[in-house]
């Protein structure tokens, strides 16, 4: 099966999507030499991917957060202010048929169909929560652990976004 990952960065979600077996195309519109897939990574809008859609059995969307995310609150205080791109990208992806995925962060404009946070997964000790509305299908979601410890203790780590430099970065709270 082939799987589109459109706002593909680096490709960890491209990895995951190789990983279960699917031949994948990662788009985004910077440069990523770090790309993980070499030869399948497209430079270009994803909003305007060079392929037909219907090509693939699957796509997964993760349009930048910044506008919505706690972490970049502060910028937008400040009067930052950041592309919206999660209605385009619904509107494109349900015009396809082909079954999607858009991921982004809690207060997201998107249906919630699917909660995850790393805490979620053995051995992951990480609170990352995020949301997807999936589309042409559903699933189930992990069952919940209870969380034991604390973030202040360096029990678990917490993720945010950069204002400057890569786009996130994973630091002890």
């Amino acid at each position: 099966p082939r799987a589109l990952d459109l706002f593909c960065c680096a490709g960890g979600v491209s990895k995951g999507l190789a990983d279960a077996g699917f031949e994948v195309w990662g788009v985004d519109v910077r440069p990523q030499p770090e790309y993980v897939h070499p030869g399948r990574f497209v430079q270009g809008d994803a909003l305007n991917p060079p392929f037909d859609l219907r090509q693939f059995d699957f796509i997964w969307a993760s349009p930048p957060c910044q506008a919505y995310s706690a972490a970049s609150r502060p910028q937008r205080i400040a009067g930052a202010s950041y592309p919206d791109l999660v209605a385009a990208t619904r509107a494109m992806l349900d015009e396809s048929g082909v079954p999607h995925c858009i991921e982004n962060v809690p207060g997201a404009p998107i249906r919630p169909d699917l909660v995850l946070d790393g805490t979620m997964f053995p051995g992951v000790r990480v609170l990352r929560v995020r949301w997807f509305e999936l589309g042409g299908f559903w699933c189930l979601a992990p069952v919940s652990r209870k969380r034991r410890g604390i973030i202040v203790s360096g029990e678990y780590l917490t993720s945010s976004g950069l204002t400057k430099g890569p786009s996130s970065s994973l630091r002890k709270a």
